[in-house]
């Protein structure tokens, strides 16, 4: 299954993914970082592909250590 997944080292919190988001599928949090708003997410791909730094990607949910964005308040994907 495909996932939305961010490593949370890698953000730098630039915004890109949540400016790039059509669907308001991205907020961020109290840090800046984005924090994934799953019913809204069609997973097109758009934050992936302007992340500068690849801190947000498609990933396997069976891989690990990767941080899934869970939803609205946590950083863990859609």
């Amino acid at each position: 299954m495909k996932r939305l997944c961010m490593d949370l080292e890698a953000c730098t919190a630039c915004g890109m993914c949540i400016t790039s988001c059509k669907r308001s599928a991205l907020i961020q949090d109290i840090f800046l970082r984005p924090i994934l708003v799953r019913p809204r997410c069609n997973l097109c791909g758009k934050c992936v592909e302007v992340c500068p730094t690849g801190a947000l990607r498609f990933c396997d949910e069976a891989r690990k250590p990767e941080v899934y964005m869970q939803g609205v308040g946590e950083h863990v994907c859609a």
